[in-house]
């Protein structure tokens, strides 16, 4: 059996998609497994050993055609687009495919997906629950819906050389990709100041400059600038413990089972689907009336801190 999967969205999107790759190579150990990824996020699954492709999906006209007739004569059995919610992108995408079963969303008036797949889910379920779900449509129910993620060589020996002299170190991602989730200067500063281990900063070149500013006041703090998302992945793999906003690094540190902090807005659809997934893990949300997360009271944060010394 050929089956395609389809994650053409961000990192943190990938992320949670694989833990189908493990249910599908669980049920089926010989089925042959294809991702249609985006360039943003392809990096996550390029050395992902269950995979036997990974296609980099390209909107140019041109690069399109020519991927759609590659995929077209790769005649797979089974497309799946995981997402719970309509898309003219993944509908196109599955009528063009020529693949005999394709799962995937339909709406109410689509009829691009064969074996459609429900719009609605349990309030309460993970978005790797919600991919894992449109295996159901292969008989498989899932087990295990944690991320799995696997090292890159080079980034960890990158990683490594940074790291050798920390024997336990927190892991403070400054990067949230949203105002709403952002933290100023003052917060994370009084964060790494009651944390009385090695600190590596990963953040985003838009971040640069607050990461300096807090190394320079800190002597336990330390910049680490990430080349690829891999070299994120290592550095939270080795961390004892990873605070963050709400972003895909979070989902990063529940592939490994790493201790996190998360910061979270006041919104429970989004905490319910994005949650961490590792047992040794805490959310911080502001009050109800606020979702920015820089209004969640330090004083919680110095109380969840105080749970996760080390």
């Amino acid at each position: 059996m050929k089956i395609l999967i389809v994650q053409i969205g961000r990192y943190g999107d990938m992320i949670l998609t694989t833990p189908m790759f493990r249910e599908i190579h669980r049920a089926h150990p010989t089925a042959e497994i294809h991702v249609l990824a985006s360039h943003r996020n392809y990096h996550i699954i390029e050395h992902h050993p269950r995979i036997a492709k990974v296609w980099v999906y390209s909107k140019k006209i041109g690069s399109m055609l020519k991927l759609i007739h590659a995929l077209r004569k790769e005649q797979f059995d089974v497309w799946i687009d995981p997402k719970d919610h309509g898309s003219r992108e993944s509908s196109l995408l599955a009528t063009l495919s020529g693949a005999t079963s394709k799962i995937g969303y339909n709406g109410q008036t689509g009829r691009a997906f064969t074996q459609p797949i429900p719009s609605q889910y349990p309030a309460e379920f993970h978005q790797t629950e919600i991919n894992c779900a449109a295996l159901t449509m292969l008989g498989i129910e899932a087990e295990n819906v944690l991320p799995e993620l696997y090292l890159d060589e080079n980034s960890e020996q990158y990683i490594l050389q940074y790291i050798q002299h920390a024997t336990a170190y927190v892991v403070v991602n400054l990067s949230a990709g949203n105002s709403s989730r952002a933290l100023p200067f003052e917060m994370w500063n009084a964060i790494c100041a009651e944390i009385n281990h090695s600190i590596f900063l990963n953040y985003t070149p838009d971040d640069a400059a607050l990461a300096a500013k807090l190394e320079a006041g800190n002597s336990s703090v330390h910049r680490l600038e990430s080349r690829s998302i891999m070299d994120a992945v290592s550095l939270i793999h080795h961390a004892r413990l990873l605070i963050s906003p709400d972003t895909a690094v979070i989902h990063i540190a529940s592939a490994f089972d790493v201790p996190t902090i998360g910061f979270y807005p006041a919104i429970d659809w989004n905490y319910y689907k994005f949650r961490p997934l590792s047992p040794h893990s805490a959310v911080l949300r502001p009050d109800s009336q606020a979702q920015l997360i820089k209004d969640i009271p330090m004083y919680k944060i110095r109380a969840t801190l105080e749970q996760f010394t080390f």
